[in-house]
């Protein structure tokens, strides 16, 4: 009964237009809308304040919240979801997903939106310069080209994946952190440029060093071999793969 309630909440909330901050009826209201007891329309508002759709607000009343993806991904057990094997194709799902973003951005983006960009990656040049993590930054990178893009949807997917990303390991050294900062420099010139081609060039390196770098954590014997053919190219760091 508890579930039926929920559900017919969120039909409610559709059908009436609600709006961010808006009220919502109160208990007595959705016992007699709906037919239900009291515990079961407590229930239900319980569970959907958990989620962060509600705010129940004492002695004010219950608001319908901005939805926040955050939370959400909070409260999913990813350790428990997604098992070590299923980590390549997560990286490869999520590589189709920002090539989206990057092509809407390319394409729809407004010039303050592509500013901003460039100055994440400022920010992630100063990190690599001192040799700090910038998982923050990254994350800012990509979460701004999906917003850039509209990608409402496609951003709430990539959450649960850069929250699953970051119980990996990661190569933190002056090397990986200078690769780093370079790929997503050219990823935001081909945005600048607004060139679509680039574009996806470059995020092809980014997602290939992404690749290379989780090798190892998943398949040492694959890892290893590759690690010595890298030392034995001895590539330029400007023109090695992008990571992460």
């Amino acid at each position: 009964m508890t579930r039926k309630v929920q559900q017919q909440i969120l039909d409610y909330i559709v059908e009436a237009g609600l709006q961010v901050g808006d009220r919502l009826p109160t208990e007595p209201e959705l016992c007699a809308k709906f037919g239900v007891s009291r515990t079961a329309a407590r229930e239900a508002m319980k569970y959907l304040e958990a989620l962060g759709v509600v705010s129940i607000e004492r002695g004010r009343g219950t608001f319908l919240r901005a939805f926040d993806v955050g939370q959400l991904v909070g409260n999913i057990p990813t350790q428990l979801v997604f098992q070590k094997g299923d980590i390549l194709e997560v990286v490869r799902v999520r590589q189709t997903l920002e090539e989206y973003c990057l092509e809407q951005a390319i394409v729809h983006g407004e010039e303050e939106d592509v500013k901003r960009l460039g100055a994440i990656v400022k920010a992630m040049e100063r990190r690599a310069a001192h040799g700090v993590s910038m998982e923050a930054e990254d994350r800012e990178f990509h979460r701004h080209l999906a917003n850039m893009a509209n990608a409402r949807l496609a951003l709430m997917i990539l959450e649960i994946f850069w929250d699953l990303r970051g119980k990996l390991p990661v190569d933190n050294s002056p090397e990986a952190l200078k690769r780093r900062y370079l790929c997503h420099y050219r990823i935001y010139q081909a945005v600048r440029m607004r060139d679509l081609q680039l574009g996806r060039v470059y995020l092809g390196e980014h997602f290939s060093g992404s690749y290379e770098e989780l090798l190892p954590s998943l398949d040492p014997a694959r890892g290893a071999a590759i690690g010595a053919e890298q030392a034995a190219t001895n590539d330029d760091d400007s023109t090695s793969t992008c990571k992460r």
